[in-house]
């Protein structure tokens, strides 16, 4: 009987790519509502709405003059990251503020603190609590500590760095078991 080198390899690395893949191709940026400062008329607006279109992931873009926003719907399988779409606002002339963001992404641990990862972008947001007694900001730091962390779906504030080399924080809304 012949036999063929790394079949059998090959087999089980697809096995686990099979296993692997899924969980982390659901880590991603699935919604960005962005608060714009200076956009003050309709061709700013549309300048906004056709530069975030460009980027390829984006499923739909909403650029709002009276809430000076842009609500931006992503694609499932996106690597788009908050930076770049702050870039784009600025390269339009325009500072991009606090966004509010829903993520997949896997919970993790930080320094005994909650964490959020986008493995697709390879980013790490710490969870920071909205008030004392925040029952979201509870129940993740109840998961870390039951070592019940990963793939999950959180709704969020990141708020614009004021230096670029902080760090941002993800001030967390609601946190919810990713969707299948």
């Amino acid at each position: 009987m012949r036999t063929i080198p790394g079949k059998l390899g090959m087999g089980a690395a697809v096995l686990a790519l099979q296993v692997i893949v899924p969980s982390l191709a659901q880590a991603e940026l699935r919604r960005v509502d962005l608060k714009i400062f200076g956009m003050d008329c309709a061709t700013c607006a549309h300048g906004v709405r056709v530069a975030v279109r460009k980027l390829e992931g984006v499923e739909s873009v909403e650029v709002s003059l009276e809430r000076a926003s842009a609500a931006i719907n992503l694609r499932p399988g996106n690597r788009i990251t908050l930076s770049q779409l702050r870039q784009i606002i600025k390269n339009n002339g325009f500072a991009a503020k606090e966004a509010t963001v829903t993520i997949v992404g896997l919970l993790t641990e930080r320094g005994g603190k909650p964490a959020l990862s986008v493995t697709g972008i390879d980013i790490v947001w710490l969870i920071a609590p909205r008030a004392a007694n925040d029952a979201a900001y509870a129940d993740a730091m109840q998961r870390v500590k039951a070592h019940e962390t990963g793939s999950v779906e959180a709704v969020g504030t990141v708020a614009a760095p004021a230096n670029p080399d902080q760090p941002e924080e993800f001030t967390l809304q609601s946190l919810k078991a990713a969707p299948k």
